[in-house]
């Protein structure tokens, strides 16, 4: 088991991509990658970051007559061409000089009827005598089956590549190593809800702490397995949770039980077991916004200084950036200078790193946005404003 499995990472294979997609190439990239992992989030990133039109088909959703449906008429047929298909089409006609990207996702999964259509329209670029615009770009994705190298012990349901499309892509294998997944997936804010990031905290806390061996597990012998996509499953269970108004740490049994349950019917018994006992061992200690933001005075007690840097890396991690959103969400509060000041207490004994990470996020911030009006009212803090010095002449000097 280990956390880095063959292929780039997601930084690489967007740069990759983003080179292709600014010129005009006819390579037809197929990203081979574990479910989860965020192919898809990627290449939707990459269309909105480069202001493409993008329409997305999951092809193991596709049935017969979905990709082009007949419709006899009084002395011919008429055929319809699926939405996703003519969307694209249409935008790519409005705007020539405008990318349009076609994302077909599962590539590998659909049924033996309707990979022959989907040949034509990668090989062919044309559907029942429909052509695809030039500015219309093709990129493919499939979860890896076992002939794929450095996936050999993948059990993915997949079906066998036509050798002519296998011959017109040009295969990019995307890997998952637990970092990069955390920075490019995990923390990325989901797009209706821009308060709740993609993966929940919790479980990111675990797999930086205690399950780090059990990101990616490959075991045929057992009917669930932890993956990305199942950790993705799982942070919608504890979401619904606290969307019903219920506390992870004190569930009536029955919920209790149900939670549990859940956990490893998505992950399997042993990560699940592990991944219970680190909730269980989490309930001992944990500083929420509210305890720092109802504080009185100029500054924490020691008492809660001493209990956030007894915490776990990962936790105070966790700590800091809660109060960071918690603070920035519920803006008034950036007017409470003792409450300024308080923050700086937690913030100077933070680790490094993290002040770096929350130092260029501040500094990134919109000019106009509520992190860049918390930042300009911690610059009025001078302990603030020497601990930030120090660290970015520390990372400068290491450059």
């Amino acid at each position: 088991m280990t956390d880095r499995i063959a292929g780039l990472p997601y930084t690489a294979v967007y740069k990759g991509l983003n080179l292709l997609l600014a010129q005009d190439t006819d390579i037809v990239p197929n990203i081979v990658g574990h479910g989860g992992i965020g192919k898809s989030q990627m290449i939707r990133d990459l269309a909105k970051n480069n202001d493409f039109a993008y329409f997305e088909i999951t092809c193991s959703l596709l049935q017969p007559g979905d990709l082009t449906m007949p419709v006899p008429k009084e002395d011919h047929i008429k055929y319809y061409l699926n939405p996703q298909i003519q969307g694209a089409i249409t935008a790519a006609e409005a705007d020539p000089d405008r990318k349009v990207i076609l994302f077909l996702d599962e590539f590998n999964r659909p049924i033996a009827m309707v990979q022959g259509e989907l040949m034509n329209l990668v090989l062919q670029r044309n559907l029942m005598g429909q052509a695809l615009p030039d500015n219309v770009v093709i990129i493919t994705a499939e979860n890896p089956s076992s002939d794929v190298e450095g996936f050999e012990n993948t059990s993915y349901a997949t079906n066998a590549r036509d050798m002519a499309i296998n011959d017109r892509t040009m295969r990019i294998r995307m890997g998952a190593n637990l970092e990069d997944w955390i920075i490019s997936f995990a923390q990325k804010t989901q797009e209706n809800n821009p308060n709740r990031t993609m993966i929940h905290p919790l479980i990111t806390e675990f797999l930086q702490a205690d399950g780090r061996q059990y990101f990616i597990v490959i075991d045929e012998t057992r009917d669930k397995n932890p993956t990305p996509r199942a950790y993705e499953r799982l942070s919608n269970l504890l979401y619904a949770f606290e969307d019903a108004g219920h506390d992870i740490y004190h569930l009536a049994d029955d919920y209790l039980e149900f939670l549990i349950e859940g956990i490893e019917g998505n992950i399997g018994d042993e990560a699940g077991q592990v991944l219970v006992t680190f909730l269980r061992q989490q309930q001992t200690d944990f500083i929420k916004p509210t305890e720092v933001v109802q504080a009185t005075g100029a500054h924490l007690s020691q008492s809660i200084l001493d209990r956030y840097q007894a915490m776990p890396i990962v936790r105070r991690k966790r700590v800091i950036e809660d109060l960071t959103d918690y603070i920035v969400d519920n803006s008034d509060l950036i007017e409470n200078s003792d409450l300024i000041s308080r923050y700086t207490d937690i913030f100077v004994v933070s680790e490094p790193d993290e002040i770096y990470i929350l130092i260029k996020r501040m500094h990134d911030a919109p000019a106009d946005s509520a992190m860049a009006r918390f930042y300009s009212a911690l610059n009025q803090n001078d302990d603030f404003v020497e601990k930030t010095f120090d660290i970015t002449m520390a990372v400068n000097a290491n450059a």
